[in-house]
């Protein structure tokens, strides 16, 4: 019975000692994901008709970033990223702002101008996705 117990003892020893294994790893983790939130959100008009008649949007756009730096980053540059997301929106027309797979074609359009913008000033693109927060048309 002693020799089960020293083993059993011995076992838990050695898996309390594995690297990998402990909790103290665990909390040493940094988050990989960050995000900022472009304030005040956006609001810009489009063309509603083919008569020139404008319409409303209002959209709230956070970009995912993958370090606290880059977050500032992304701050720094904040006026220069704002204008190239209301150019974008102000001339979308009617059927675009309505169509929810154009929106998503949106995202993906942003974030390749927003990354072009940025590898442009950093030498990287540092924005990894766009998030449409809010989204109002009308």
């Amino acid at each position: 019975m002693k020799s089960v117990t020293r083993y059993l003892l011995l076992l838990v020893f050695f898996l309390a000692t594995l690297p990998g294994l402990s909790a103290s790893e665990e909390d040493k983790t940094v988050p990989s994901v960050y995000y900022y939130q472009f304030q005040p959100g956006f609001v810009t008009n489009f063309q509603k008709t083919k008569r020139g008649k404008l319409g409303y949007i209002r959209a709230d756009i956070q970009v995912q970033v993958g370090s606290k730096d880059d977050v500032d980053t992304v701050h720094i540059h904040h006026g220069l990223l704002r204008d190239a997301i209301l150019e974008r929106l102000f001339s979308l027309n009617k059927n675009q702002v309505s169509s929810l797979e154009y929106r998503e074609s949106l995202r993906d359009e942003l974030k390749e101008t927003l990354g072009t913008l940025m590898k442009e000033e950093v030498g990287r693109p540092v924005i990894n996705e766009i998030l449409f927060t809010q989204f109002i048309y009308q």
